[in-house]
């Protein structure tokens, strides 16, 4: 399924992690979300995965209708999960 980001926002007080953030991820390829330390990365993946709820955008995945916030248990059912890096 396709997974569409649409000018995806998340802001902690006076802080934008996420300015705008607008990507589609093909089925059956690998893309890679790059970027130094602080841009946002982890708060992507925490925002897609519903570990923290985005300040506005959309995320469409497949034929699904347009989500404004992504539970973590809809995530598993449309097929996001996520691992850390320390246990």
């Amino acid at each position: 399924m396709t997974l569409v980001l649409q000018n995806i926002k998340k802001y902690f007080s006076g802080v934008h992690a996420l300015k705008g953030v607008s990507l589609t991820f093909e089925p059956g390829k690998i893309t890679a979300v790059v970027g130094p330390n602080g841009s946002g990365k982890t708060t992507l993946v925490n925002v897609l995965t519903g570990m923290t709820p985005m300040t506005g955008g959309a995320v469409t995945v497949g034929n699904d209708e347009k989500h404004k916030h992504i539970k973590s248990w809809e995530a598993k059912n449309l097929g996001m999960t996520r691992t850390f890096q320390n246990v």
